[in-house]
């Protein structure tokens, strides 16, 4: 694909765009600062449109970009869904056996599993990434290093980030229970009740990202949502 901005478009392109972006249905203007077109909060502006298709069409994006544009997507599925809402909740005894809340879990359990799988496997190569950025000197950085450290239990990555000073006990914290969520999908696929029962909406949703975000910010400098920046200069 030749390379090109959004300023290089026409206007008709322009709109082609936008028409596409507010089709697709699954854009998350939360992503990005919101830009409008005339002041109209309820247009999506073409810069913020072009930041949504950047990871999908720069030849400079790579599996990670495709990976945090997944998971904004999957975030703002789970949370903006249809929510069931029983008036009745007061009436159903001391203990259901089943409540509105489950139920809304199980409509989302595919979703949800994907989310916290996909966060599991970003926090455990943000980790070890930097792991080696941070902890282990220049001069010792190796590809047998490299695999030292991969083969490290995500728990003592995790442990030695915090000793070291990289991250704060209430980072590795939620770095820990992104991981946990995700093992707990991996390791109990027999009984899917297991993770359901676990997992709390909108909290560890929203923990998850932030734990994405802290390991990216730390590595790279910049947090998750200005990573395509640099892709549409």
């Amino acid at each position: 694909m030749s390379e090109w901005t959004a300023e290089d478009l026409s206007s008709e392109e322009s709109e082609l765009i936008v028409d596409f972006v507010e089709w697709a249905g699954e854009f998350d203007r939360q992503i990005l600062d919101r830009q409008t077109i005339d002041g109209d909060e309820d247009t999506i502006g073409m810069a913020e449109a072009f930041e949504y298709l950047a990871p999908l069409i720069s030849e400079e994006a790579d599996e990670f970009d495709a990976q945090v544009f997944r998971l904004f997507r999957l975030r703002s599925e789970i949370q903006s869904g249809p929510v069931f809402e029983y008036e009745k909740e007061d009436e159903l005894p001391e203990n259901p056996k089943v409540t509105p809340e489950e139920l809304n879990h199980f409509v989302r359990k595919d979703e949800l599993e994907e989310f916290f799988m996909l966060a599991g496997q970003m926090v455990e190569t943000l980790t070890i990434d930097l792991f080696l950025e941070d902890v282990v000197e220049p001069s010792r950085r190796s590809n047998s290093v490299r695999q030292r450290v991969e083969r490290m239990s995500q728990y003592e990555r995790e442990w030695l980030l915090y000793v070291t000073g990289v991250i704060t006990d209430g980072e590795k914290g939620k770095i820990r229970r992104v991981y946990d969520m995700r093992s707990s999908i991996v390791h109990h696929s027999d009984d899917e009740n297991d993770f359901l029962d676990e997992v709390e909406i909108p909290s560890d949703v929203s923990r998850a990202l932030d734990a994405v975000d802290t390991l990216h910010e730390r590595l790279h400098g910049i947090a998750l949502k200005h990573r395509f920046g640099d892709l549409i200069a």
